[in-house]
């Protein structure tokens, strides 16, 4: 089995009732459910890309009245699940925030910028990931990794980049993407936090995509 490791970020809403925003949802255990709802109350879950919902089911069911943003055209396994609000550049967050479409994706993925005084944080999907370790990896799942070009700082993430049958598309939206957009950190949903220098490792590796097309 080859797996690696995925990553939920946990966004404190801004409303007085201490709740907080889901995104890219990966279940946890009991104790980690615990943790969670010490921090707050979860009434949104935010997905960003189609090719992460697995665990989406599970919160929406746990946490009544949860509302969905996710983008128009993502696909679901449960038919049931309704999308509330569509995600792109005109959707309100449950807190400060802002979100960009990738335009020339195949499938559906948005990435949101949020503010920070010591440097504005990008949370992505599957469209920008950070691999400097193997990082909870197992040895197979490493090496799938490696030989796919996973690994580096803050760079278009490999298997959705090789898999994009509009590659020079994509490279147009990274580039609105870093003029659009002054950040200093990053986090995907494969993969671990790029705290520093975000912007310009991205647009480094923007460089070196391009350089290959």
């Amino acid at each position: 089995v080859s797996t690696q490791s995925t990553g939920m970020i946990v966004v404190r809403n801004d409303d007085d009732d201490n709740t907080l925003s889901l995104i890219n949802a990966v279940r946890l255990d009991d104790d980690g459910l615990a943790e969670l709802e010490q921090l707050g109350r979860p009434t949104c879950l935010i997905r960003l890309g189609n090719f992460h919902a697995m665990d989406d089911a599970f919160y929406i069911n746990r946490y009544p009245n949860m509302h969905v943003l996710a983008p128009a055209g993502v696909e679901w396994k449960q038919s049931w699940v309704v999308v509330d609000r569509f995600l792109d550049s005109m959707c309100r967050l449950p807190f400060v925030g802002k979100v960009f479409e990738f335009k020339h994706s195949d499938k559906p993925e948005v990435a949101i910028i949020l503010p920070y005084e010591d440097g504005d944080l990008l949370i992505a999907c599957d469209a920008v990931q950070h691999h400097v370790a193997p990082h909870r990896a197992n040895w197979i799942a490493y090496f799938a990794m490696y030989m796919m070009g996973f690994f580096g700082n803050c760079k278009p993430g490999a298997g959705w980049v090789q898999s994009a049958s509009n590659k020079a598309g994509l490279v147009q939206d990274f580039r609105k993407l870093l003029k659009k957009f002054d950040f200093d950190m990053a986090v995907g949903a494969h993969g671990g936090v790029c705290t520093e220098d975000a912007h310009a490792h991205l647009e480094a590796a923007v460089d070196e995509l391009e350089k290959k097309l």
